[in-house]
C-alpha cells in the first residue's frame, strides 16, 4: 500500500506551469533507480543529493506500470521542485508531459526515441513535451549515433558507457574516453558521460570536454547520509578537475 505522505502528493491538485528557461545538465548527474533494494528511498536519496548540490536527477523505474511511474512522478516532481532539482523521467515521454512543477523532461534510450517518432502517438506526445517548454534527453553509444543526434537537436546527449559497469544489464559496448572526447568535440550541446564513473575516473572523464557526469552506484547507499556524502565526494571530484583545466581549451592544464 502506498504511504499516506505519498497518496496526499498523488492526490494533491495540478498546476500547470511552463518553464521561462530551460536548464541544462552541469556537474553530477544522478539516476535514481527505482526499485532498489541496497538504496535508500527515493526521497531520501533525492534530498541527499539535492543537499549535496546535486542538480539533475532522473528517475528510472524500468519494470513499472505507467500507473506506478506516474504516482512516483506525482510524489517526487514536487519535492524536486522545492529542492532546485530539475526532474527527468526515463523512458516515458507522456509521463514526462505530466504538468507538474519539477519536472524537466525525458530521457531516452536509442529504441525508446525512434518508437517515439515511429508512431502517431509518440509523435504527438513529443509534441506535447515540447509544447510544454519541457526537454529532451538522448542516450548515445557510438560517433554514428552522435551524428544522429546532432540532426535531431536534443537538449542534451549522454555517452557511454564510458567505463564497464554492474548496474545495468542491458548496457551496449563500452567506448572508452577517448570516443567520448570525439563525441564531445563533434556534438555542439551539453554532453553526459554515463557507465562505471566513479570519483577516481570523474577527472578523466570532464577533461574529455563533457558538461555532466551521470551516475548510479557511485551516489546509492542505504542511509540518506551516506548518500550525500557519496555525492559530496563526486561533486568534489568533479570540481577539483575544474581547477586544473585551461580556461579556453577546456583541457587539463597539468602536463
Amino acid at each position: 500500500m502506498l504511504a499516506a505522505s505519498f497518496v496526499a502528493w498523488y492526490a494533491a491538485p495540478v498546476v500547470p506551469r511552463i518553464p521561462q528557461t530551460l536548464a541544462s545538465p552541469r556537474g553530477v548527474y544522478a539516476i535514481l533507480n527505482h526499485p532498489s533494494a541496497a538504496a535508500a528511498p527515493p526521497e531520501h536519496r533525492l534530498r541527499a543529493w539535492a543537499a549535496a548540490g546535486v542538480r539533475f536527477v532522473q528517475l528510472r523505474t524500468k519494470g513499472a506500470s505507467r500507473e506506478e511511474r506516474t504516482q512516483q512522478v506525482r510524489f517526487l516532481a514536487p519535492i524536486a521542485h522545492s529542492l532546485g532539482v530539475s526532474l527527468v523521467i526515463n523512458d516515458d515521454v507522456e509521463v514526462a508531459a505530466t504538468p507538474l512543477e519539477g519536472i524537466w523532461g525525458v530521457h531516452l534510450g536509442q529504441d525508446d526515441y525512434d518508437a517515439s517518432r515511429q508512431s502517431p502517438a509518440g509523435r504527438s506526445a513529443l509534441r506535447e513535451l515540447r509544447g510544454l517548454g519541457r526537454g529532451v534527453g538522448l542516450s548515445t553509444h557510438t560517433l554514428t549515433q552522435v551524428r544522429a543526434a546532432a540532426l535531431e537537436k536534443p537538449d542534451y546527449i549522454g555517452f557511454g558507457p564510458v567505463f564497464p559497469t554492474d548496474t545495468k544489464s542491458d548496457t551496449a559496448e563500452v567506448t572508452g574516453a577517448a570516443a567520448l572526447e570525439r563525441a564531445c568535440a563533434y556534438y555542439r550541446g551539453p554532453v553526459v558521460a554515463i557507465g562505471g564513473i566513479t570519483e577516481a575516473r570523474a577527472s578523466k572523464v570532464r577533461a574529455a570536454g563533457v558538461a555532466a557526469i551521470a551516475a548510479i552506484a557511485a551516489l546509492e547507499a542505504t542511509t540518506s547520509h551516506e548518500c550525500e556524502l557519496r555525492a559530496r565526494s563526486l561533486m568534489k571530484a568533479w570540481e577539483h578537475q575544474a581547477s586544473t583545466l585551461h580556461p579556453r581549451t577546456g583541457k587539463s592544464s597539468r602536463g
